[in-house]
């Protein structure tokens, strides 16, 4: 529903646009403000706050950069309250793993250990909705594993990580854990899809020990599954980061080895004795 304009104060300041950013982000903490609710008019806020249009923009777009509102164009347009900014925290989790400024290696920690979290919470308070969708992604991922679409069948397998963390019910888990299995996706295109069928299997055990609500069970099958691709994934990298041969490279080896053949010493004839 559209927002009283009568909520928002002038703004006194001299950067007036992290002002209007930091009072709407407090009246959405409070409460005044609910997502999916839509701003007033651009013109009749920026009226109401006494400041210029372009200093309101400036101050939305800080807050659409961060994922708290959602600018929509049109005739229904206009500036949104979003439900969270879980996709631009994992954006910029994957751009520090991109620029080196985290590890594949701690990134693969940080999993095994929310994931423990994660598995503990989703065991006590999972539903059967929750249930069919765990159940149904890996059948998913066996279908595609049977018709040799590894790479849809890895972006599957990350899914269900995210589905199990909407079984928690707890939207910071979700957060954590979505940031986590993107930089897992960015890494898995990068070195490639695992070929083996292991995981499959893991995870009907899984399933067995999560619907029973075995939480000991469950933790114990999800630490086994995510060290075994932890293998998997360090072995891949290095075979990956192997230095290619450049054109350049494989030239210089061609002519090593053509002046290696030519001061080697010629073969003499082999005579061939005949009996009389």
């Amino acid at each position: 529903m559209p927002q009283n304009i009568n909520d928002f104060q002038p703004i006194k300041g001299r950067r007036a646009y992290e002002e209007i950013a930091a009072n709407i982000r407090e009246m959405v903490v409070s409460g005044k403000i609910a997502v999916g609710d839509k701003l007033p008019a651009e013109r009749e806020l920026a009226e109401r706050l006494g400041v210029g249009r372009n200093v309101l923009r400036e101050a939305l777009r800080s807050l659409e950069t961060v994922g708290l509102l959602e600018m929509k164009r049109g005739k229904w347009g206009g500036a949104f309250v979003t439900s969270g900014p879980s996709s631009v925290v994992s954006e910029q989790m994957t751009d520090l793993l991109r620029m080196g400024g985290v590890s594949y290696a701690s990134v693969i920690e940080a999993r095994i250990w929310i994931g423990e979290v994660v598995v503990r919470a989703a065991c006590l308070r999972h539903a059967a909705d929750d249930v069919r969708a765990l159940e149904d992604n890996i059948d998913a991922v066996e279908k595609l594993f049977n018709e040799g679409r590894m790479v849809e069948k890895t972006q599957k397998n990350i899914e269900f990580h995210d589905i199990l963390a909407r079984a928690t019910g707890n939207p910071t888990l979700v957060i954590l854990m979505k940031s986590l299995t993107d930089m897992a996706a960015y890494f898995a295109r990068n070195i490639g899809p695992d070929p083996a069928s292991t995981t499959i299997r893991s995870r009907r055990l899984f399933m067995k020990a999560f619907v029973a609500r075995d939480v000991e069970g469950a933790v114990k099958e999800m630490e086994a599954s995510l060290r075994r691709l932890q293998a998997v994934h360090v072995d891949l990298a290095s075979r990956h980061h192997q230095p290619a041969r450049t054109p350049a490279k494989r030239a210089a080896l061609a002519r090593k080895a053509a002046v290696a053949k030519k001061a080697a010493p010629a073969k003499r004839p082999v005579k061939r004795v005949t009996k009389n």
